[in-house]
């Protein structure tokens, strides 16, 4: 005989649970980004899951790991252990490294929010440039857990670090800039801007299965401080994929060389340089593509296409340490975060 199942609970308690507004004060400095992935699906998922996870502080936990992905420029540049070097000498240290793809859905939905200004152009020459390899992603944790207990999280700590691929400091003192980006399109690294979204992105980047299995393995190493292998899933991963040098100069030479393209064409691109005003129909009418290294023709395609949109922005910008301290700290002047 059936019986009825009593559920003595309120339906707000277990289905479908979302921060609560001490949680998104740990979560995000930024005032849109509640609102915004209280309804995203990728947040919403693996929210639930971390919940079931770190049941005792979830955002708490989240604040103390940050994400970083490499692009597959960093893998054919071969820049992986120079990054990882870098993150070592400011104090973090890798707690878990997953060998991932980023095909055109998951490039998409990564920067959904911020292609709003890109080109459809870009974003076509970018989808080519991310389903070119598999690529691997890091989450971070500080070396010192003292660290884990001031006002501005990891994942905060280490996008400032990072450094803007538009707007370099200038002072070599940021990521993107020791790495010797070619351009602001071959950037090497992608780092999630806050906890908030740290969930968002696991929810994208990884099926439910893989999800859930990081999540228990992160917080075993949280609390076990046992350290991660990144050298053989790097090693594998270099053996994948050529090794490119990523030069403009010597991409040209090359497509003339391999008949991918004129040298009248070429000398046109070279005097062009970062101008930025070609389009797909004629970068791909110029070289053809079939002839060419595919990385040839990307290090030239983000060398020269227009684009972003003129009079678009970010539709959710990123946040910096200095929002933070002044969310915590109401008039502080933070100057040389992080």
């Amino acid at each position: 005989m059936n019986k009825k199942l009593l559920l003595n609970r309120d339906v707000a308690e277990y289905i479908d649970p979302l921060p609560s507004s001490a949680d998104w004060a740990q979560l995000t400095a930024a005032s849109a980004k509640p609102a915004l992935f209280a309804t995203d699906i990728y947040f919403r998922e693996c929210w639930a899951e971390a919940a079931v996870r770190w049941p005792t502080d979830t955002a708490g936990v989240v604040r103390c790991f940050g994400l970083l992905i490499f692009k597959p420029d960093a893998i054919v540049g071969r820049r992986v252990e120079s990054a990882v070097d870098f993150m070592a000498r400011h104090g973090f240290r890798v707690v878990s490294a997953s060998i991932v793809h980023l095909n055109r859905h998951v490039s998409a939905e990564l920067w959904r929010y911020n292609w709003n200004f890109a080109t459809v152009d870009r974003i076509r020459l970018s989808s080519l440039l991310y389903d070119s390899c598999n690529t691997l992603l890091l989450v971070m944790a500080n070396v010192d857990p003292a660290a884990d207990h001031t006002s501005v999280p990891v994942s905060v700590r280490l996008s400032n670090l990072k450094g803007s691929a538009s707007k370099p400091a200038g002072d070599g003192t940021r990521m993107r800039e020791l790495l010797c980006m070619p351009n602001r399109l071959l950037n090497f690294v992608h780092v999630a801007d806050e906890p908030a979204d740290i969930i968002r992105e696991l929810g994208i980047v990884f099926d439910a299965a893989e999800r859930r299995a990081l999540l228990d393995d992160v917080a075993q190493v949280l609390d076990g401080l046992r350290p991660a292998d990144v050298a053989t899933p790097t090693s594998y991963l270099y053996q994948t994929v050529d090794e490119h040098d990523l030069d403009f100069g010597r991409s040209l030479e090359r497509l003339v060389a391999n008949g991918a393209m004129s040298p009248e064409a070429a000398a046109s691109m070279r005097e062009a340089g970062g101008s930025r005003s070609l389009t797909w129909s004629e970068l791909t009418s110029l070289i053809a593509l079939e002839k060419c290294n595919l990385w040839d023709f990307l290090t030239v395609g983000t060398t020269l296409l227009c684009d972003e949109r003129e009079g678009h922005v970010d539709l959710l910008p990123g946040t910096v340490g200095t929002d933070w301290i002044r969310s915590v700290s109401p008039g502080f002047d933070a100057e040389g975060i992080p």
